[in-house]
């Protein structure tokens, strides 16, 4: 099973570079150099710098709700309220206390970030490799673990939906239904929706799902029923916990709606980089629209597909497919590529120094005999 999903996820990295390559092949490569050598390069630098401070801010978010999640005082129980016993070795104590520190919460999230930008869009590797190695390496339960991933993500996703649908709103009233970008728009937040309204069906109400997982014939179908009856509980308790904090609530939707707003600002800069006729709201409905379509699980991390998109909706401002496409790469490379290489850089420097000391190689999710296959 590992060997097909590494088949499947190369196979769609492949798919993406060559949908990447044929954007660059159409939209004339030496126009697309000659856009992106003439960027202006302090704009740049405010861009790169603005998405550092996006990082911080959601590892803070990650650190106050595993604080929030994990505070000593809660017990660690199962779905029926009995204690859980501890798993991969890790005292109770450190269980029941788990280690939630600002600095934890960045080795996290910059190795789930690596293994995010690999695997298809919606970002289930990265949350997959999150959880495991908040059990692994903090010590958290899986349905404690379950539940601060989940509730990080619905907290961050409800800003950008109701930002997303605004977009394609006024996008679609400003342009039309009947044209080619509506007739893309449409299907895609339509399946986009339907995805998300499935995940958030199966956290809230798990039976048919549990069912399902019951009733396949899986060789562990009944252990992996468990786990996630136990990790569904957990989510819908912590989900009930901060619904019972309205300002704690309140604050992080509110941190998560500056850090969707300044994805556009950031674009905003890079357009004004390359000279760009385009407004902030341009910018913004083009930047949002393009995110929802490069979400929709095609390509590893929306390769390919986010570039194709931007082109396809600048076009109706005015703007040609190679300076599009210079916006866009830059965009990636500082949203995407950026926090990519900064996670590659981590965990490279973190091998090096295992090795170097002679410990074991910590950080690497392939350690303890086996490998979420993501």
């Amino acid at each position: 099973m590992c060997t097909l999903g590494l088949l499947r996820k190369y196979g769609l990295m492949a798919t993406g570079c060559a949908l990447l390559i044929l954007l660059v092949w159409r939209a004339d490569a030496g126009l697309l150099l000659t856009v992106l050598v003439g960027a202006r390069p302090e704009l740049v630098a405010i861009a790169a710098l603005l998405q550092l401070v996006t990082i911080a801010a959601i590892i803070g978010q990650w650190t106050d709700l595993g604080r929030r999640l994990g505070s000593a005082g809660n017990p660690v129980t199962d779905h029926r309220g009995h204690p859980e016993a501890s798993g991969h070795g890790v005292p109770r104590d450190r269980l029941q206390n788990p280690d939630c520190s600002w600095r934890v919460m960045l080795r996290i999230n910059l190795l789930g970030t690596f293994w995010e930008t690999v695997t298809p869009a919606l970002k289930s590797g990265g949350e997959l490799a999150k959880v495991y190695l908040l059990r692994r390496d903090c010590g958290w339960s899986l349905g404690r673990a379950v539940a601060l991933t989940g509730l990080q993500k619905i907290v961050s996703l409800l800003p950008f939906l109701l930002l997303a649908a605004l977009a394609m709103l006024f996008f679609l009233g400003l342009h039309g239904w009947d044209t080619p970008q509506g007739r893309l728009l449409v299907p895609s937040c339509a399946g986009l929706a339907l995805l998300l309204s499935g995940l958030a069906a199966a956290a809230l109400a798990p039976r048919p799902l549990l069912a399902l997982v019951a009733w396949l014939p899986l060789p562990r179908r009944f252990l992996y029923r468990r786990r996630l009856l136990k990790g569904m509980a957990e989510f819908r308790r912590a989900l009930a916990r901060l619904w019972r904090s309205p300002s704690a609530l309140i604050g992080h939707l509110l941190l998560a709606t500056a850090i969707w707003l300044l994805f556009p600002y950031k674009a905003w800069l890079l357009a004004c980089s390359l000279g760009l006729p385009l407004e902030l709201w341009q910018a913004a409905l083009i930047t949002y629209l393009a995110y929802i379509v490069a979400m929709l699980p095609l390509t590893p991390g929306g390769l390919g597909t986010f570039e194709a998109t931007v082109i396809f909706l600048a076009a109706p401002f005015g703007v040609a497919p190679a300076p599009a496409l210079a916006f866009a790469v830059l965009l990636r490379l500082v949203t995407f590529w950026l926090p990519f290489l900064l996670s590659a850089l981590y965990m490279s420097m973190s091998q090096l120094a295992a090795v170097a000391e002679g410990l074991p190689k910590t950080d690497k999710i392939t350690h303890q005999g086996r490998k979420p296959c993501i």
